[in-house]
């Protein structure tokens, strides 16, 4: 691959970090990132409940931003000559401040608003929620927002995770109560069921990643912790989000599509929407499924029960 050839005044990759803090441009963005994290938690403080329409606010105003940072060249002005097809997505110069900004505020709401539901889910009260973590997490957080910037250390805020009492974390990772199990009936003589394959009518397959993913079938990505399988998905929800070639077969172009994203296990303001970003995805066709709510109670989303919801 040879070196890119950026246009003036552009760099590569969007940056709305955390970083290294070492440059005067990179502290005024790790000043705008708290300012605007310390405010996002005082706002949480004033919640009775997680408020859908701020977060989603906060999370329009972090894609604008992003958007508005956007150069979009053809690809042989950054590599040469060559056989290039398609366009390039760098960014102007000077963004991280900004950036960093709308960072902060989403950030702030969506740390306290997952945990807010996973405590609600185990029997936690919206008055013990406010009382005994947010409240607390909101001092602790002004008081990191005012402490000075370190350029050889990067410091992330506190977490509201950081205040659980040990009652409230027993409550957390209880196991769920097991729900009653109808009587089963008298079961008949089974019996297999078959076909000849002469009735079977063949199809072709289609593909998502070709001779990888195909459409219409379910694919495993299986592996021990720690090889990279939460980043292999995001690449390919960035890659399907874009239109961007498959690694393997980097002159096929593909449409855009829509990606929904199911998670139980990394955050989503500060691992998977980074992460996300970092690997230039299109952040408005990508839905995130937190739950499913019920009579106004919110609970985690069952493959097994909830399959419909999505078509609503």
């Amino acid at each position: 691959m040879p070196a890119l050839a950026l246009p003036p005044d552009t760099v590569r990759f969007y940056n709305d970090g955390p970083d290294w803090p070492t440059t005067p441009g990179l502290q005024a963005a790790e000043r705008a990132y708290r300012h605007t994290f310390v405010a996002g938690a005082r706002d949480v403080a004033q919640w009775d409940m997680p408020d859908p329409d701020m977060i989603d606010e906060a999370w329009r105003d972090r894609r604008r931003v992003r958007d508005e940072a956007q150069v979009i060249v053809p690809s042989a002005v950054l590599f040469g000559d060559g056989p290039w097809i398609g366009e390039q997505i760098i960014y102007r110069a000077g963004h991280e401040v900004a950036a960093s900004r709308t960072r902060g505020r989403c950030q702030a709401l969506e740390l306290a608003k997952q945990l807010w539901w996973e405590l609600e889910d185990a029997g936690v009260s919206d008055e013990q929620v406010i009382e005994s973590i947010i409240k607390p997490w909101v001092a602790k957080v002004e008081a990191w927002a005012a402490s000075e910037i370190d350029p050889t250390h990067i410091s992330p805020p506190p977490r509201p995770e950081e205040f659980i009492s040990e009652a409230q974390r027993r409550m957390l990772e209880s196991p769920p109560k097991p729900k009653p199990q109808a009587a089963m009936p008298m079961l008949a003589k089974s019996l297999a069921v078959t076909r000849r394959l002469t009735d079977v009518e063949r199809e072709l397959l289609d593909w998502l990643w070709p001779g990888r993913i195909p459409l219409g079938k379910l694919t495993l990505l299986a592996g021990d912790p720690g090889l990279g399988k939460s980043f292999v998905t995001l690449d390919i929800a960035a890659r399907v989000s874009r239109g961007l070639p498959w690694p393997d077969l980097p002159l096929l172009k593909q449409p855009p599509a829509g990606v929904l994203l199911f998670n139980a296990e990394d955050d989503l303001g500060d691992t998977i929407a980074p992460r996300l970003d970092k690997m230039n995805a299109d952040d408005r066709n990508i839905v995130a499924v937190e739950g499913v709510s019920v009579m106004g109670q919110r609970r985690h989303f069952s493959l097994e029960s909830d399959l419909p919801r999505l078509a609503e």
